[in-house]
């Protein structure tokens, strides 16, 4: 598979509640807000098409998905979790694909992995198959992930469970890189990763 075969989506409409009360994403980690990661991550590989999954098309939110040449797609109902918000993104993306009359593929990028490598999304959309293809961090599947074909077509509704288990399919990912960002704590931790490699 090549990325200009797939679509990527961002889910970022959640309210990060472990991180109190400042907006997660936009927190500043070595001077650029949290979801910039993500956001130049999907900006460099070269993705058919980026969608964000925001709750509105305002704020600094959508402003830095935007700048990366992101589509917004509004989440009506961000308490709904994850899976809906990937739910979201993946109608648009659907509609997309069937107007082209080309097969449903994309990937899922989580906006608080800050340290994830280019590397690693080319290998995943290297070896993507049909069906579900996932990271192997630490014992666990878990996003970025390529849903692609009937895969893809399934969250036209919004499955009970998101992104864990369920695929033979696993690329592995060597700690640090796919740690996330869920408290104040995290971010510190990472903050001071990120500068030890500078030194």
């Amino acid at each position: 598979m090549h990325p200009h075969e797939l679509t990527l989506i961002v889910p970022a409409s959640g309210f990060s509640r472990r991180f109190g009360a400042q907006d997660k994403l936009t927190a500043k980690l070595a001077g650029r807000p949290l979801a910039d990661y993500a956001a130049a991550l999907g900006e460099a590989v070269g993705f058919q098409r980026k969608i964000a999954v925001l709750p509105d098309n305002r704020g600094l939110r959508a402003q830095i998905f935007m700048h990366r040449g992101f589509e917004i797609v509004i989440n009506p109902a961000p308490d709904r979790g994850q899976a809906f918000s990937i739910h979201c993104g993946a109608l648009a993306a659907l509609a997309r694909a069937a107007k082209r009359g080309t097969l449903p593929n994309f990937m899922v990028l989580l906006g608080d992995m800050p340290l994830l490598p280019k590397h690693h999304i080319q290998n995943l959309i290297a070896q993507a198959e049909e069906g579900v293809t996932k990271t192997a961090y630490q014992g666990h599947s878990q996003p970025p992930a390529v849903f692609a074909g009937r895969a893809a077509q399934a969250w036209r509704q919004p499955p009970v469970k998101a992104l864990g288990g369920g695929t033979k399919n696993l690329v592995p990912l060597a700690p640090p890189y796919g740690d996330d960002v869920d408290t104040p704590e995290d971010l510190a931790r990472i903050e001071k990763y990120l500068q030890n490699q500078m030194t």
